[in-house]
């Protein structure tokens, strides 16, 4: 396989050259993380706190901070994010909105 992105590791290659042999890969973005992305990951999960907790509550702030607003709630999807900016203007059971799908059939 020819390198055509020089920030892939040698496994990445042997990896993706795996993956591309495969008729319905399409490989669309390789995410940039390094041990600052390990770390942070590895606080939540040794303190137990998965899913709320401080790192969360810490990360809502900063990110609230960040983008100007007084407020920020993270999700764990794009259904649940969906669901509170429905919520968020004011949508309501019954108002006729009709309904989303989030994942594909």
């Amino acid at each position: 396989m020819k390198k055509r992105y020089s920030m892939f590791r040698e496994k990445d290659d042997q990896r993706l050259q795996s993956l591309a042999e495969k008729p319905d890969f399409i490989p669309l973005a390789r995410p940039w993380l390094d041990e600052r992305e390990a770390e942070a990951a590895k606080r939540p999960i040794m303190s137990g706190w998965v899913t709320q907790g401080p790192e969360v509550a810490a990360f809502e702030e900063e990110f609230a901070a960040y983008v100007g607003s007084k407020h920020a709630c993270a999700v764990s999807n794009c259904t649940a994010a969906l669901h509170l900016a429905l919520l968020a203007v004011g949508v309501r059971p019954g108002d006729g909105c009709g309904s989303f799908r989030t994942t594909p059939d």
